[in-house]
């Protein structure tokens, strides 16, 4: 394929024990959720880059959609939109790991949402936030869970849309 042409394409499957495994290959810290597995097609557009027929699972949970990143405009947009039919909130725990060490550590467990006490800002949490970061790209993301369970426990469903938009952070909607 001649250098200059950007469209192509590849189907890939990317699974294993945890997240966190895949640290070396895209050098950012994950969570250690699994088992994993996501499946989708990847395609290389003359605009960017596009993740289509994405179907994501942690453990019982999954997740289709599609993902966006159009890098033609004067900064980038990406657009997420993901779908599911139940999400199980135990898939998701990150007691232990922290993104700030790039390593679990159960002794010193990150405090939870449930506790009554959410994790103090540090410099990096506040950098990402930081009017700098949130100018550097737009973005849409949309996720619609019809189902989601704690344990045995239902707790219902909903649809969240937020976006980053000339450097404003914005939710709407929020629907539990």
């Amino acid at each position: 394929m001649p250098i200059h042409t950007r469209d192509a394409s590849l189907a890939m499957t990317f699974e294993g024990e945890t997240l966190d495994s895949l640290e070396e290959l895209i050098k950012i810290d994950l969570p250690p959720f699994g088992p994993y597995r996501l499946k989708a097609r990847f395609a290389v557009l003359e605009t960017g880059y596009e993740l289509s027929n994405l179907h994501f699972k942690v453990g019982a949970s999954e997740l289709d959609g599609t993902m966006k990143l159009n890098t033609s405009g004067a900064k980038p947009l990406t657009e997420v939109n993901l779908t599911s039919k139940g999400i199980q909130l135990d898939d998701f725990s990150i007691e232990g790991w922290s993104p700030e060490s790039g390593e679990t550590d159960r002794k010193d467990p990150a405090p939870s949402v449930s506790e009554g006490r959410l994790p103090e800002n540090d410099e990096r949490t506040s950098s990402l936030l930081s009017p700098d970061v949130l100018n550097a790209f737009d973005a849409i993301v949309s996720i619609e869970v019809a189902q989601v369970l704690s344990g045995a426990d239902e707790l219902g469903g909903g649809k969240l849309v937020f976006a980053v938009q000339d450097g404003q952070f914005s939710m709407d909607p929020f629907r539990l």
